[in-house]
Protein backbone atom coordinates (compact mmCIF):
# COMPACT_ATOMS: atom_id res chain seq x y z
CA UNK A 1 0.00 0.00 0.00
CA UNK A 2 1.52 3.51 -1.00
CA UNK A 3 1.43 6.60 0.90
CA UNK A 4 -0.26 9.08 -0.12
CA UNK A 5 0.75 13.64 -0.53
CA UNK A 6 1.33 15.15 2.64
CA UNK A 7 -1.97 16.66 4.07
CA UNK A 8 -0.17 18.96 5.74
CA UNK A 9 1.30 20.30 3.11
CA UNK A 10 -1.66 20.91 0.87
CA UNK A 11 -3.48 22.90 3.94
CA UNK A 12 0.04 24.30 5.57
CA UNK A 13 1.17 23.76 9.34
CA UNK A 14 -0.53 27.31 9.88
CA UNK A 15 -3.71 26.64 8.59
CA UNK A 16 -3.53 23.30 10.84
CA UNK A 17 -2.20 25.35 13.86
CA UNK A 18 -5.04 27.98 13.20
CA UNK A 19 -7.74 25.28 13.32
CA UNK A 20 -6.39 23.87 16.61
CA UNK A 21 -5.69 27.36 18.29
CA UNK A 22 -9.60 28.04 17.53
CA UNK A 23 -10.64 24.67 18.78
CA UNK A 24 -8.89 25.31 21.90
CA UNK A 25 -10.05 28.95 22.57
CA UNK A 26 -13.08 28.20 22.09
CA UNK A 27 -13.29 24.89 24.46
CA UNK A 28 -11.13 27.07 27.11
CA UNK A 29 -13.51 29.90 27.08
CA UNK A 30 -16.82 27.43 26.90
CA UNK A 31 -15.72 25.85 30.24
CA UNK A 32 -14.22 28.78 31.79
CA UNK A 33 -17.78 30.65 31.72
CA UNK A 34 -20.56 27.85 31.98
CA UNK A 35 -18.76 25.08 33.16
CA UNK A 36 -16.52 26.50 36.35
CA UNK A 37 -18.79 24.23 38.56
CA UNK A 38 -18.45 21.33 36.62
CA UNK A 39 -18.47 17.77 39.01
CA UNK A 40 -18.83 14.21 37.05
CA UNK A 41 -22.00 12.42 37.31
CA UNK A 42 -23.03 9.03 36.13
CA UNK A 43 -20.89 7.91 33.23
CA UNK A 44 -18.10 10.51 33.45
CA UNK A 45 -17.96 9.89 37.11
CA UNK A 46 -17.41 6.29 36.77
CA UNK A 47 -14.01 7.01 34.22
CA UNK A 48 -13.26 9.92 36.93
CA UNK A 49 -12.67 7.29 39.71
CA UNK A 50 -11.01 4.40 37.71
CA UNK A 51 -8.57 6.76 36.59
CA UNK A 52 -7.93 8.08 40.34
CA UNK A 53 -7.84 4.13 41.03
CA UNK A 54 -5.07 3.78 38.85
CA UNK A 55 -3.17 6.52 39.79
CA UNK A 56 -3.61 5.27 43.75
CA UNK A 57 -2.08 2.09 42.18
CA UNK A 58 -5.67 0.27 43.41
CA UNK A 59 -5.51 -1.08 39.64
CA UNK A 60 -8.27 -0.93 37.34
CA UNK A 61 -11.24 -1.52 39.74
CA UNK A 62 -14.60 0.56 40.51
CA UNK A 63 -17.45 -0.09 43.16
CA UNK A 64 -20.48 -0.31 40.57
CA UNK A 65 -22.21 -2.69 40.53
CA UNK A 66 -21.64 -4.80 43.77
CA UNK A 67 -21.48 -1.81 46.15
CA UNK A 68 -17.40 -2.57 46.80
CA UNK A 69 -14.22 -2.19 44.60
CA UNK A 70 -13.34 -5.14 42.07
CA UNK A 71 -11.76 -5.46 38.71
CA UNK A 72 -13.32 -4.29 35.91
CA UNK A 73 -14.48 -4.33 32.85
CA UNK A 74 -17.80 -2.25 32.37
CA UNK A 75 -16.32 0.90 30.54
CA UNK A 76 -13.28 0.69 28.31
CA UNK A 77 -10.03 1.03 29.69
CA UNK A 78 -8.42 3.90 26.93
CA UNK A 79 -9.47 6.80 28.82
CA UNK A 80 -8.18 6.22 32.47
CA UNK A 81 -5.26 4.76 30.94
CA UNK A 82 -4.20 7.75 29.41
CA UNK A 83 -6.06 10.01 32.26
CA UNK A 84 -4.24 8.18 35.17
CA UNK A 85 -0.97 9.32 34.60
CA UNK A 86 -1.65 13.47 34.16
CA UNK A 87 -3.33 12.66 38.09
CA UNK A 88 0.10 11.50 39.22
CA UNK A 89 1.65 14.43 37.86
CA UNK A 90 -1.00 17.28 38.95
CA UNK A 91 -2.88 15.63 41.54
CA UNK A 92 -6.82 14.51 40.93
CA UNK A 93 -8.72 17.11 40.18
CA UNK A 94 -11.48 17.42 37.37
CA UNK A 95 -9.57 20.01 35.82
CA UNK A 96 -7.00 18.20 34.87
CA UNK A 97 -9.31 15.36 32.95
CA UNK A 98 -11.04 18.04 31.70
CA UNK A 99 -7.88 19.77 30.17
CA UNK A 100 -7.27 16.33 28.77
CA UNK A 101 -10.31 16.27 27.23
CA UNK A 102 -10.06 19.81 25.62
CA UNK A 103 -6.75 19.11 23.99
CA UNK A 104 -7.69 16.30 22.84
CA UNK A 105 -10.56 18.04 21.28
CA UNK A 106 -8.70 20.35 19.42
CA UNK A 107 -6.90 17.59 17.90
CA UNK A 108 -10.35 15.76 16.44
CA UNK A 109 -10.63 19.41 14.94
CA UNK A 110 -7.33 19.14 13.60
CA UNK A 111 -7.37 15.32 12.35
CA UNK A 112 -11.16 16.06 11.01
CA UNK A 113 -9.57 18.94 8.68
CA UNK A 114 -6.81 15.93 7.38
CA UNK A 115 -9.94 14.10 6.78
CA UNK A 116 -11.47 17.15 5.29
CA UNK A 117 -8.80 17.59 2.66
CA UNK A 118 -8.17 13.98 1.75
CA UNK A 119 -11.95 13.68 0.83
CA UNK A 120 -12.61 16.52 -1.22
CA UNK A 121 -9.55 18.91 -0.90
CA UNK A 122 -7.94 21.59 0.94
CA UNK A 123 -11.45 24.38 0.99
CA UNK A 124 -13.15 21.78 2.42
CA UNK A 125 -10.95 20.40 4.34
CA UNK A 126 -10.57 23.92 6.70
CA UNK A 127 -14.04 24.28 6.61
CA UNK A 128 -14.54 20.97 8.10
CA UNK A 129 -11.71 21.74 10.51
CA UNK A 130 -13.82 24.50 11.47
CA UNK A 131 -17.04 23.29 11.82
CA UNK A 132 -15.43 21.16 14.58
CA UNK A 133 -13.47 23.65 16.15
CA UNK A 134 -16.48 25.26 16.67
CA UNK A 135 -19.43 23.05 16.60
CA UNK A 136 -21.82 23.38 20.25
CA UNK A 137 -22.18 19.76 21.09
CA UNK A 138 -18.45 19.10 20.26
CA UNK A 139 -17.83 21.91 22.27
CA UNK A 140 -20.22 20.67 25.30
CA UNK A 141 -18.96 17.21 25.44
CA UNK A 142 -15.07 17.89 25.14
CA UNK A 143 -15.37 20.10 28.44
CA UNK A 144 -16.61 17.20 30.27
CA UNK A 145 -14.85 13.82 31.24
CA UNK A 146 -16.41 11.04 29.61
CA UNK A 147 -14.33 9.30 26.82
CA UNK A 148 -16.35 10.11 23.77
CA UNK A 149 -13.47 13.00 22.91
CA UNK A 150 -10.88 10.73 22.92
CA UNK A 151 -13.04 8.01 20.80
CA UNK A 152 -14.02 11.08 17.93
CA UNK A 153 -9.94 11.88 17.83
CA UNK A 154 -8.87 7.83 17.24
CA UNK A 155 -12.09 7.85 14.85
CA UNK A 156 -11.02 10.44 12.64
CA UNK A 157 -7.68 9.19 12.81
CA UNK A 158 -8.53 6.02 11.60
CA UNK A 159 -10.36 7.49 8.53
CA UNK A 160 -7.28 9.44 7.42
CA UNK A 161 -5.07 5.78 7.34
CA UNK A 162 -7.73 4.07 5.05
CA UNK A 163 -7.83 7.57 2.86
CA UNK A 164 -3.90 7.69 2.95
CA UNK A 165 -3.75 3.78 2.45
CA UNK A 166 -2.02 2.91 5.88
CA UNK A 167 -4.35 -0.84 6.66
CA UNK A 168 -2.04 -0.99 9.82
CA UNK A 169 -2.25 2.52 11.00
CA UNK A 170 -5.55 2.66 10.46
CA UNK A 171 -5.84 -1.15 12.36
CA UNK A 172 -4.28 0.05 15.50
CA UNK A 173 -6.44 3.60 15.59
CA UNK A 174 -9.60 1.08 15.30
CA UNK A 175 -8.00 -1.06 18.03
CA UNK A 176 -7.42 1.83 20.14
CA UNK A 177 -11.31 3.23 19.10
CA UNK A 178 -12.35 -0.25 20.30
CA UNK A 179 -10.63 0.57 23.77
CA UNK A 180 -12.38 4.04 24.16
CA UNK A 181 -16.19 2.99 22.80
CA UNK A 182 -17.85 -0.05 23.90
CA UNK A 183 -20.02 0.40 20.60
CA UNK A 184 -16.86 0.51 18.00
CA UNK A 185 -16.49 -3.13 18.11
CA UNK A 186 -19.50 -3.16 15.88
CA UNK A 187 -18.09 -1.22 13.67
CA UNK A 188 -14.96 -2.77 13.51
CA UNK A 189 -16.94 -5.68 11.25
CA UNK A 190 -18.76 -2.93 9.48
CA UNK A 191 -15.58 -1.43 8.39
CA UNK A 192 -13.60 -4.94 7.62
CA UNK A 193 -16.62 -5.69 5.32
CA UNK A 194 -16.37 -2.47 3.67
CA UNK A 195 -12.37 -2.83 3.23
CA UNK A 196 -12.90 -6.24 1.71
CA UNK A 197 -15.84 -5.19 -0.50
CA UNK A 198 -14.67 -2.03 -2.17
CA UNK A 199 -10.02 -3.15 -1.66
CA UNK A 200 -10.10 -6.62 -1.59
CA UNK A 201 -9.51 -9.40 0.85
CA UNK A 202 -5.76 -8.56 1.63
CA UNK A 203 -6.55 -5.42 3.26
CA UNK A 204 -9.33 -6.22 5.43
CA UNK A 205 -7.38 -8.59 7.17
CA UNK A 206 -4.67 -6.35 7.66
CA UNK A 207 -7.53 -4.25 8.77
CA UNK A 208 -9.11 -6.40 10.99
CA UNK A 209 -6.28 -8.50 12.35
CA UNK A 210 -4.00 -5.19 13.74
CA UNK A 211 -7.10 -4.03 15.48
CA UNK A 212 -7.39 -7.52 17.08
CA UNK A 213 -4.04 -7.54 18.41
CA UNK A 214 -4.12 -4.11 20.09
CA UNK A 215 -7.24 -5.02 21.92
CA UNK A 216 -6.16 -8.64 22.52
CA UNK A 217 -4.00 -7.81 25.71
CA UNK A 218 -7.39 -6.28 27.35
CA UNK A 219 -9.54 -9.56 26.42
CA UNK A 220 -6.83 -11.61 28.17
CA UNK A 221 -6.70 -9.35 31.30
CA UNK A 222 -10.84 -9.53 31.45
CA UNK A 223 -10.49 -13.40 31.33
CA UNK A 224 -8.20 -13.66 34.17
CA UNK A 225 -9.44 -11.12 36.51
CA UNK A 226 -12.90 -10.49 35.18
CA UNK A 227 -14.61 -13.59 34.57
CA UNK A 228 -14.57 -14.12 31.17
CA UNK A 229 -12.71 -13.44 27.36
CA UNK A 230 -14.58 -10.09 26.89
CA UNK A 231 -14.03 -6.43 25.60
CA UNK A 232 -16.03 -5.13 27.90
CA UNK A 233 -18.93 -6.74 30.20
CA UNK A 234 -22.11 -4.30 29.46
CA UNK A 235 -23.09 -5.07 25.81
CA UNK A 236 -26.04 -7.25 27.23
CA UNK A 237 -26.47 -4.22 30.19
CA UNK A 238 -27.20 -2.03 27.16
CA UNK A 239 -29.73 -4.83 26.06
CA UNK A 240 -31.26 -4.55 29.26
CA UNK A 241 -32.10 -1.13 29.57
CA UNK A 242 -34.40 -1.16 27.08
CA UNK A 243 -35.85 -4.47 26.21
CA UNK A 244 -35.98 -5.95 30.20
CA UNK A 245 -39.87 -6.72 31.35
CA UNK A 246 -38.79 -3.30 34.29
CA UNK A 247 -37.71 -1.34 30.53
CA UNK A 248 -41.48 -1.80 28.97
CA UNK A 249 -43.17 -1.64 32.42
CA UNK A 250 -41.13 2.14 32.70
CA UNK A 251 -41.76 2.69 28.64
CA UNK A 252 -38.37 3.71 29.52
CA UNK A 253 -34.70 3.59 30.53
CA UNK A 254 -33.81 0.92 32.80
CA UNK A 255 -30.49 1.08 35.05
CA UNK A 256 -30.05 -2.59 36.34
CA UNK A 257 -26.50 -1.04 38.17
CA UNK A 258 -28.97 1.14 40.21
CA UNK A 259 -32.17 -0.32 40.17
CA UNK A 260 -33.70 -2.16 43.26
CA UNK A 261 -35.25 -4.33 41.59
CA UNK A 262 -32.56 -6.15 40.17
CA UNK A 263 -30.50 -5.81 44.11
CA UNK A 264 -31.26 -9.78 44.60
CA UNK A 265 -29.55 -10.23 40.72
CA UNK A 266 -26.87 -8.11 41.83
CA UNK A 267 -26.15 -10.18 45.29
CA UNK A 268 -26.61 -13.54 43.29
CA UNK A 269 -23.62 -12.88 41.42
CA UNK A 270 -20.07 -12.24 42.43
CA UNK A 271 -19.03 -10.76 39.02
CA UNK A 272 -19.50 -8.78 36.06
CA UNK A 273 -19.35 -11.25 33.14
CA UNK A 274 -21.77 -13.59 34.87
CA UNK A 275 -24.10 -10.97 35.49
CA UNK A 276 -23.71 -9.46 32.13
CA UNK A 277 -24.72 -12.78 30.97
CA UNK A 278 -27.63 -12.93 33.52
CA UNK A 279 -28.82 -9.86 32.02
CA UNK A 280 -28.83 -10.54 28.26
CA UNK A 281 -31.11 -13.88 29.40
CA UNK A 282 -33.62 -11.79 31.02
CA UNK A 283 -33.62 -9.16 27.74
CA UNK A 284 -33.76 -11.99 25.26
CA UNK A 285 -36.81 -14.03 27.41
CA UNK A 286 -38.57 -10.73 27.19
CA UNK A 287 -38.05 -9.81 23.80
CA UNK A 288 -38.86 -13.52 22.65
CA UNK A 289 -42.14 -13.16 24.74
CA UNK A 290 -43.06 -10.33 22.68
CA UNK A 291 -40.87 -9.76 19.36
CA UNK A 292 -42.76 -6.39 18.70
CA UNK A 293 -41.29 -4.73 21.15
CA UNK A 294 -38.59 -3.94 19.12
CA UNK A 295 -40.68 -1.34 17.16
CA UNK A 296 -41.14 0.84 19.94
CA UNK A 297 -37.51 0.67 21.16
CA UNK A 298 -36.23 1.81 17.68
CA UNK A 299 -38.92 4.28 16.90
CA UNK A 300 -38.48 5.58 20.66
CA UNK A 301 -34.63 5.77 19.24
CA UNK A 302 -34.65 7.28 16.11
CA UNK A 303 -36.77 10.43 17.56
CA UNK A 304 -34.50 10.46 20.38
CA UNK A 305 -31.25 10.42 17.63
CA UNK A 306 -32.69 12.99 15.40
CA UNK A 307 -33.57 15.20 18.48
CA UNK A 308 -37.34 14.95 17.04
CA UNK A 309 -38.49 15.32 20.42
CA UNK A 310 -35.64 17.36 22.15
CA UNK A 311 -37.13 17.37 25.81
CA UNK A 312 -36.75 14.09 26.07
CA UNK A 313 -33.15 14.02 26.03
CA UNK A 314 -32.65 17.00 28.77
CA UNK A 315 -32.03 14.26 31.39
CA UNK A 316 -29.00 12.31 30.09
CA UNK A 317 -27.49 15.60 28.46
CA UNK A 318 -27.83 17.30 32.37
CA UNK A 319 -25.66 14.06 33.29
CA UNK A 320 -23.48 14.39 31.10
CA UNK A 321 -22.43 18.03 32.19
CA UNK A 322 -24.11 19.74 29.66
CA UNK A 323 -25.50 23.48 29.69
CA UNK A 324 -28.87 23.06 28.94
CA UNK A 325 -29.62 26.76 27.76
CA UNK A 326 -26.56 26.66 25.04
CA UNK A 327 -28.11 23.02 23.99
CA UNK A 328 -31.62 24.84 23.51
CA UNK A 329 -30.65 27.56 21.56
CA UNK A 330 -27.93 25.76 19.25
CA UNK A 331 -30.25 22.88 18.94
CA UNK A 332 -31.18 23.94 15.32
CA UNK A 333 -27.75 24.38 14.61
CA UNK A 334 -27.94 20.05 14.52
CA UNK A 335 -29.93 19.29 11.85
CA UNK A 336 -27.95 22.06 9.43
CA UNK A 337 -24.76 20.99 9.81
CA UNK A 338 -25.67 17.47 9.65
CA UNK A 339 -27.47 18.30 6.34
CA UNK A 340 -24.28 20.49 5.09
CA UNK A 341 -21.99 18.05 5.63
CA UNK A 342 -24.16 15.22 3.89
CA UNK A 343 -24.71 17.89 1.15
CA UNK A 344 -20.58 18.44 0.66
CA UNK A 345 -19.53 14.88 0.80
CA UNK A 346 -22.11 14.01 -1.88
CA UNK A 347 -21.23 16.66 -4.11
CA UNK A 348 -17.35 16.64 -3.24
CA UNK A 349 -15.23 17.74 -6.05
CA UNK A 350 -13.61 13.98 -6.63
CA UNK A 351 -17.19 12.85 -7.02
CA UNK A 352 -19.57 10.00 -5.28
CA UNK A 353 -18.06 6.93 -7.26
CA UNK A 354 -14.84 8.46 -8.02
CA UNK A 355 -14.06 8.70 -4.79
CA UNK A 356 -14.41 5.48 -3.90
CA UNK A 357 -12.66 4.21 -6.55
CA UNK A 358 -9.79 6.72 -6.35
CA UNK A 359 -9.68 5.69 -2.29
CA UNK A 360 -9.34 2.07 -3.55
CA UNK A 361 -6.45 3.04 -5.82
CA UNK A 362 -4.54 4.24 -2.71
CA UNK A 363 -5.40 1.84 -0.38
CA UNK A 364 -4.34 -1.37 -3.13
CA UNK A 365 -0.59 0.51 -3.31
CA UNK A 366 -1.65 1.05 -7.36
CA UNK A 367 0.62 2.91 -9.67
CA UNK A 368 2.27 6.39 -8.87
CA UNK A 369 0.28 7.66 -11.86
CA UNK A 370 -2.61 6.78 -10.16
CA UNK A 371 -1.62 8.26 -6.55
CA UNK A 372 -0.86 11.45 -8.36
CA UNK A 373 -4.35 11.22 -9.96
CA UNK A 374 -5.95 10.81 -6.45
CA UNK A 375 -3.51 13.60 -5.29
CA UNK A 376 -4.29 16.24 -8.07
CA UNK A 377 -7.66 15.33 -7.15
CA UNK A 378 -7.75 16.36 -3.31
CA UNK A 379 -5.94 19.56 -4.34
CA UNK A 380 -8.51 20.66 -5.70
CA UNK A 381 -6.58 22.78 -8.24
CA UNK A 382 -8.10 22.69 -11.83
CA UNK A 383 -4.70 23.29 -13.36
CA UNK A 384 -2.98 20.32 -11.78
CA UNK A 385 -6.34 17.50 -12.44
CA UNK A 386 -5.26 19.28 -16.26
CA UNK A 387 -1.48 18.75 -16.36
CA UNK A 388 -2.35 14.92 -14.43
CA UNK A 389 -5.24 14.50 -17.36
CA UNK A 390 -2.61 15.97 -19.95
CA UNK A 391 -0.04 13.35 -18.40
CA UNK A 392 -2.64 9.86 -18.42
CA UNK A 393 -3.61 10.72 -22.52
CA UNK A 394 0.07 11.12 -23.63
CA UNK A 395 0.95 7.62 -21.60
CA UNK A 396 -1.88 6.07 -23.58
CA UNK A 397 -0.77 7.66 -26.93
CA UNK A 398 3.05 6.41 -25.92
CA UNK A 399 1.65 3.25 -25.30
CA UNK A 400 -0.32 2.24 -28.44
CA UNK A 401 2.46 3.97 -30.54
CA UNK A 402 4.85 1.14 -28.56
CA UNK A 403 2.48 -2.05 -28.94
CA UNK A 404 2.57 -1.12 -32.88
CA UNK A 405 6.25 -0.36 -32.88
CA UNK A 406 6.71 -3.93 -31.32
CA UNK A 407 4.03 -5.65 -33.72
CA UNK A 408 5.72 -4.58 -36.67
CA UNK A 409 9.06 -5.35 -35.70
CA UNK A 410 10.67 -8.25 -34.10
CA UNK A 411 13.35 -6.06 -31.93
CA UNK A 412 11.92 -2.32 -32.24
CA UNK A 413 13.94 0.81 -32.87
CA UNK A 414 16.40 1.78 -30.03
CA UNK A 415 14.76 5.66 -30.74
CA UNK A 416 11.42 4.56 -30.48
CA UNK A 417 12.29 2.67 -26.99
CA UNK A 418 14.11 5.82 -25.87
CA UNK A 419 11.72 8.35 -26.78
CA UNK A 420 8.57 6.58 -25.48
CA UNK A 421 10.66 4.75 -22.59
CA UNK A 422 11.47 8.01 -21.27
CA UNK A 423 8.25 9.79 -21.32
CA UNK A 424 6.79 6.77 -20.05
CA UNK A 425 9.20 6.55 -16.82
CA UNK A 426 8.55 10.07 -16.45
CA UNK A 427 4.78 9.43 -15.61
CA UNK A 428 5.57 6.28 -14.05
CA UNK A 429 7.84 6.66 -11.84
CA UNK A 430 9.48 3.50 -13.04
CA UNK A 431 11.88 1.42 -15.34
CA UNK A 432 10.25 1.37 -18.49
CA UNK A 433 9.62 -2.47 -19.64
CA UNK A 434 10.33 -3.15 -23.50
CA UNK A 435 8.38 -5.92 -25.50
CA UNK A 436 10.68 -8.48 -26.44
CA UNK A 437 10.37 -11.08 -29.52
CA UNK A 438 9.41 -14.31 -28.68
CA UNK A 439 11.77 -17.37 -30.93
CA UNK A 440 10.41 -20.15 -32.45
CA UNK A 441 12.06 -23.45 -31.54
CA UNK A 442 12.61 -25.71 -34.29
CA UNK A 443 11.61 -23.53 -36.72
CA UNK A 444 13.46 -22.30 -39.97
CA UNK A 445 16.26 -20.72 -39.41
CA UNK A 446 16.52 -21.28 -35.66
CA UNK A 447 20.01 -22.42 -34.54
CA UNK A 448 19.22 -24.65 -31.78
CA UNK A 449 16.69 -25.99 -34.64
CA UNK A 450 16.79 -28.95 -36.68
CA UNK A 451 15.76 -27.24 -39.97
CA UNK A 452 18.03 -26.72 -43.15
Amino acid sequence: MGRGPSVTRALGPAALGAIGAVALVVRIAYAAVLRRDYRPDSDADSYFQIARALSEGRGFVQSIPFGHDHPTAGRPPLYPVLVAPLFDLFGVHVGVAQAFNVVAGAGVAVTAAVAGAHIAGRAAGVWSGLVVACSPPLIANDVTTPSETTACLLLAAAVVALARGRAFAAGAAMGLLMLSRASAQWLLLALAAWVWWRFGWRHAVRFAVVALLVVAPGVVRNAVQVGGPVLVTTNWFNLNVRYSPEARADGGFVDAYNDPRFAVMRLRYTDEVSLDDALRERAVDALAADPDDVVRVVGSNVTRWFELTPGENDDPETLDGRHLGVRRATLPLFSLVSLAGATGLWRAPVGRVAAARRLGRVLHGGEPRQRVGAAAARTGRPRARDRCGRARRDLAVDRRRARRSAHASSRPPRSAVTRYGRRAARVHGRRPRVARPRRRLGGAGDRRGTGA
